[in-house]
């Protein structure tokens, strides 16, 4: 194959495809935040923020340079959310809807490529992530509106608010409006669990929800049966692990517990913080929400799938759960996302203290989990970096939403078969 015919192949790739389009809405993003009716009036917004927050928001992180509310207009809010919406859903995602609303014909590989998984069913799945999305933000805008009230002069300001933060936490983006994020309302069980459960089921993957509908499945999957069990042992540890240290409260170990999925609201100002509570937190940030979902971070599978082989190696048998084997397939590209992703994080954490000497390295390392796992949570940060650092950052983000395996499907090869010889080697 020539070098041309190899080019071609990799430009007709979807995983090109994707990258170029999200790519490309980040730069309409840009410009869009850049208009004057999107900025307050007195207020400034570089050309490199506007790139920052645009990429933060289709990436649906959250990490920001500026204070949204003391910058943007209730049209820089629009657009926000739009990019938001797009970036949580993928753009793939919403061609494909309003391709199959023309009825017109629509690309089944990139859809399988952004829900990283083989489905004959792939229109039934953009369906069902649409309606899902609708129901749930919905839900979420009339609850918060319910709750904001008392908080907020005007219903039209109410409804603003509601909207915007249903968007965002659905989506797992962790963008508010008031420019304390969520620190106003620790008290308010009502916001705190709301935004909380739009965190957690936006967070659970799409995949899931077509499963749990799918009135011909009479088991669920396995895949589905890991996302729930595995994101409930990691809400109800998180919760305990920031409870038990004595200075979060119930209501707020919970919410931090959930946010750290890749989500980025706070409750607590994470920059008061101990250090056990950052550490928990980022652990929390690097395994992120499920496949196919509006989360980052390596995923719940890929945690469930590490955990299981470790059991079984230590147990001399196979990986098996819920009466069903893990494929080897399944186990190698697990480890693959993982030891990527541990890579990268290392790699961007030491150049991050190269370039910061004089900040805590803790404050460094969690930065870079938090813009690798798209989450969004922030040391109070972001707007202290240099432009270097905040450049790390916004690949960060993008690598984080698109994913490492996307990013490495670009450079696959196909390569000769080769049978080698096996042999044992000593480890440990």
């Amino acid at each position: 194959m020539t070098r041309f015919a190899k080019l071609r192949k990799t430009v007709s790739g979807a995983p090109f495809k994707i990258l170029v389009s999200f790519m490309g809405v980040i730069l309409a993003g840009t410009v869009l935040l850049k208009l004057p009716l999107s900025i307050q009036e007195g207020a400034a917004l570089s050309w490199f923020d506007s790139l920052f927050v645009a990429t933060s928001a289709v990436c649906v992180t959250g990490l920001t340079p500026v204070i949204l509310a003391d910058v943007f207009t209730p049209c820089g809010f629009f657009f926000i959310a739009l990019l938001v919406q797009v970036g949580g859903l993928s753009f793939a995602t919403f061609a494909a809807a309003f391709l199959i609303f023309l009825r017109r014909r629509a690309s089944r590989d990139l859809i399988v490529e952004s829900y990283g998984v083989a489905t004959k069913n792939w229109k039934n799945l953009v369906k069902v992530t649409m309606s899902i999305t609708f129901i749930f933000e919905a839900l979420g805008t009339l609850l918060l509106f319910i709750f904001y009230s008392p908080y907020v002069d005007g219903a039209l300001a109410t409804l603003g608010h509601a909207a915007f933060t249903s968007v965002s936490a659905f989506n797992n983006a962790g963008f508010d409006t008031f420019g304390t994020s969520m620190i106003g309302f620790n008290d308010n069980a009502g916001v705190l669990v709301t935004v909380g459960m739009l965190i957690v089921f936006g967070g659970l993957g799409f995949l899931v929800y077509a499963d749990l509908i799918d009135s011909r499945v009479r088991k669920f999957s396995i895949q589905t049966k890991a996302v729930l069990v595995t994101t409930l042992f990691l809400i109800v540890i998180g919760t305990l692990g920031f409870w038990l240290t004595g200075d979060i409260d119930l209501l707020n170990s919970f919410f931090q517990s959930v946010t750290a999925r890749t989500a980025g609201f706070e409750s607590v100002p994470q920059v008061q913080q101990s250090h056990y509570v950052l550490f928990l937190t980022a652990l929390l940030m690097f395994i992120g929400a499920s496949p196919g979902s509006t989360g980052g971070g390596i995923k719940t599978t890929t945690f469930f799938t590490i955990m299981l082989t470790f059991i079984s190696v230590i147990r001399r048998s196979n990986p098996v759960a819920f009466k069903r084997r893990i494929s080897p397939q399944s186990v190698n590209k697990a480890f693959a996302v993982f030891i990527i992703s541990v890579l990268i994080v290392c790699i961007c954490s030491l150049v991050l203290m190269g370039l910061e000497e004089d900040v805590n390295p803790l404050f460094l390392i969690y930065e870079v989990v938090s813009a690798f796992a798209t989450v969004g949570l922030s040391c109070s940060l972001t707007p202290t970096l240099t432009v270097a650092s905040r450049a790390v950052l916004i690949v960060l983000m993008f690598v984080g939403r698109v994913g490492p395996l996307t990013i490495a499907g670009l450079v696959d090869r196909k390569r000769e078969k080769v049978n080698y010889l096996e042999e044992n080697m000593n480890i440990g």
